[in-house]
């Protein structure tokens, strides 16, 4: 049921992107905020109160998996497992702020190449346009894959539905907590840090199988130490692309061509595990 659930979000996504805005998770923020008023001290300052916050969303959806994992010969549990990969991976389309970004840079449309970058990126480039952006924003492809598709996958196949739920609400507290400071918003980092480690190790091999091999380990052993793993896959995607300034837009959908075969490798991969017996 992993295997089936995972091609069929995959595929209907592809379909269904003009509902993006259906998955946006704004109620979240006013659900931390929510805990955040009712947990004071030391108690919420830490990994205490990411337990709180994160445990009644985790627990409805494992209540839910418990209940609709055998439902019609699993077809409950199918259904479940597909809305959860839809509502969970993104939340925005990686697919769609990639080609606005090289359709505005191929249009010459500099602001909107600038704000494009700076959701691929995490954030806006400095001064005025040159050959380096479209290099930056398939760098930020290749990172951010991470947290819109390759953790959730990961956590999924491992827990099912439970896993990406808690893999995306842990990823949306460390963003929401990140104004608040202090012992809780460390914890959430904490977590997603741990949560990242796996599955991040796992895209680069992907990487280096749908890319350079040799280029993408030696970016592997040179970055390893530093800069966090979405820092790390930016490299390593480079590496794996061979990417140059000047290669304009096309580095770009070079980037998603390399995110997207490598969920290839890892459908067939869970694919084999499940002909073995070895996934569910």
């Amino acid at each position: 049921m992993t295997l089936l659930a995972v091609i069929a979000a995959l595929v209907l996504e592809r379909f269904l992107g003009h509902l993006e805005e259906l998955r946006e998770p704004r109620w979240f923020e006013g659900y931390a905020a929510w805990w955040r008023a009712r947990l004071a001290g030391a108690l919420w300052d830490g990994p205490a109160g990411v337990l709180a916050v994160l445990a009644p969303p985790v627990a409805a959806v494992a209540l839910a998996q418990l209940l609709l994992g055998g439902l019609l010969w699993g077809l409950g549990g199918l259904a479940l497992g597909v809305l959860a990969l839809l509502y969970c991976l993104g939340p925005r389309d990686l697919d769609a702020e990639a080609e606005r970004f090289a359709g505005a840079w191929e249009a010459g449309d500099a602001e909107a190449a600038r704000r494009a970058l700076a959701r691929l990126a995490g954030q806006a480039p400095e001064g005025g346009p040159d050959e380096s952006w479209p290099v930056l924003a398939a760098r930020g492809v290749a990172a951010a894959a991470l947290g819109r598709v390759f953790g959730v996958l990961f956590w999924f196949a491992v827990l099912g539905p439970v896993g990406a739920v808690l893999y995306r609400c842990a990823r949306l507290l460390a963003e929401a907590a990140r104004g608040w400071g202090g012992g809780l918003h460390e914890a959430a980092v904490t977590l997603v840090e741990i949560l990242d480690w796996i599955p991040a190790r796992l895209t680069l091999v992907g990487y280096a199988l749908a890319g350079h091999f040799e280029s993408t380990i030696h970016a592997w052993r040179l970055h390893r130490e530093g800069g966090g793993d979405e820092a790390l896959l930016a490299e390593a995607g480079a590496a794996a692309l061979d990417l140059e300034a000047g290669d304009g837009a096309e580095a770009v959908r070079a980037a998603l061509g390399l995110v997207w075969r490598t969920v290839v490798i890892w459908v067939t991969l869970v694919a084999v595990l499940t002909l073995a017996g070895l996934a569910a």
